[in-house]
């Protein structure tokens, strides 16, 4: 697993490691609390590398974005 750098409306929000042990789905979380519109996000492959990451690959599969919908 890679290191995931997370930016919302262009403005860095964190790093996450998506290095995980076990062939299973997880779910990580991002942000709370933004105002109410329309916001970018975007996703790169970060320069840093997991300390558990042993093979130096920096793999990282997205599957679903989850999101608060409004009526």
């Amino acid at each position: 697993g890679g290191m995931l750098d997370i930016y919302i409306d262009g403005q860095p929000v964190r790093t996450l490691s998506t290095w995980w042990p076990l062939e299973k789905e997880r779910h990580l979380y991002i942000s709370s609390g933004l105002e109410k519109g329309i916001h970018q996000v975007t996703f790169t492959v970060s320069k840093q590398k997991s300390i558990f990451n042993e093979s130096g690959k920096a793999e990282i599969f997205l599957s679903t974005i989850i999101t608060e919908g409004t009526n």
